[in-house]
């Protein structure tokens, strides 16, 4: 799924074996909210949020994606923010950040190699973190 467009949310959606990413959000975008949507098995992330995007994705699962980034990979000056997510079985860490502001809250990851990964320079907040 991708997704081009500011101020809007999807709700109760499964993307499984997409090519690329499962969900795929690039350019300046506001607003985008995920809810109770499932990434599962897709080719490269689960989610992925790019350039200026501002986003909140809540209860979402994301398992199973092939990246090898991480089942989440939000990256460039994107701002994004996870609550109540099961991030699980992905190929590489639960969730991948770099660049500007991320936050993960009431999240349980379980078997990753990396619960998260951060690069240099990147604000990330965790809070209620479950790593299993």
């Amino acid at each position: 799924v991708s997704i081009a467009c500011s101020h809007i949310t999807v709700r109760n959606l499964t993307v499984k074996h997409a090519g690329n990413d499962g969900f795929n959000i690039h350019g300046d975008r506001r607003g985008v909210r995920l809810e109770r949507v499932r990434a599962i098995a897709n080719a490269d992330e689960g989610i992925s949020a790019h350039e200026t995007t501002e986003m909140e994705v809540v209860e979402a699962e994301v398992a199973g994606n092939g990246s090898s980034a991480g089942g989440v990979a939000d990256v460039n000056q994107s701002v994004t923010s996870y609550r109540d997510c099961y991030v699980h079985d992905n190929a590489a860490a639960g969730f991948f950040f770099s660049g500007r502001r991320h936050t993960v809250a009431d999240t349980v990851i379980a078997n990753q190699t990396r619960p998260i990964a951060i690069q240099n320079g990147t604000e990330v907040v965790q809070k209620g973190i479950d790593n299993r």
